[in-house]
């Protein structure tokens, strides 16, 4: 756009010199004082100044409509892509979908809280039975050494089982969760989609009013650079 106004200011510069708006008949330039050149000159600063104010405003005008639509385009960009803020507005909006969110996450952190305890349980006996092993060990007299080790190994083989129905348990669970999390994956990309199809639709009208405005400003520039080409003919 801009580049159009530069070739029409450059083109009624040539068109103003040709047709004597700067240099006026060659006899009488000659013949004229310096006070009659530069009026001619202020003349033609004068003229060039008014077309470029008339075409200012309509670019001032096409500009910001571009920039409008270069706004909503990019905000619109960051909320769509934004699968989070989606789900929140589904939350918002329906109630049952809400509820069994608001579960799901609660089991999450009852999951999450279950295994950090169970490894602080496994990481603490391994710990504690490397160290009580090498204090039995350490015991000069044979026959307390070998019955601390063995009283030691009668604890070990009851943590082994317990430790073992635990793992079995959190197996269970570990299952259940899978199903539990494929299931409200399901119902999150639904009502996600859901949601993103109501943004795309609004945002959808928004650009449709928008290109009907470029479209406006798009005729109109057209009719009056036409009609300020014809002036200057």
């Amino acid at each position: 756009m801009k580049t159009l106004l530069v070739i029409l200011i450059i083109g009624i510069t040539f068109i103003s010199w040709k047709s004597g708006w700067l240099s006026g008949d060659n006899t009488e330039t000659e013949e004229s004082s310096p006070n009659l050149v530069e009026i001619g000159i202020k003349e033609t600063v004068n003229k060039l100044s008014q077309q470029k104010s008339i075409f200012a405003g309509i670019i001032g005008e096409f500009e910001k409509e571009s920039n409008e639509l270069e706004t909503v385009l990019e905000s619109g960009k960051s909320s769509l892509i934004d699968f989070k803020s989606a789900i929140q507005e589904a939350r918002n909006k329906d109630a049952e979908f809400n509820k069994v969110y608001t579960n799901w996450e609660s089991v999450e952190n009852k999951v999450i809280r279950m295994r950090a305890r169970f490894k602080q349980l496994v990481d603490g006996a391994d710990t504690f039975y490397t160290v009580v092993g090498e204090r039995a060990e350490s015991i000069q007299d044979e026959k307390l050494r070998v019955e601390s080790l063995a009283f030691i190994q009668k604890s070990q083989l009851a943590y082994a089982e317990q430790l073992k129905k635990t793992q079995q348990a959190i197996a269970q669970v570990d299952a259940m969760k899978v199903k539990v999390d494929d299931t409200m994956k399901a119902l999150e990309i639904r009502f996600a989609v859901d949601v993103i199809d109501k943004r795309l639709g609004e945002m959808f009208e928004e650009i449709d009013s928008m290109i009907e405005t470029v479209i406006a400003s798009l005729k109109e520039l057209e009719i009056e650079s036409k009609q300020v080409l014809g002036s200057i003919g």
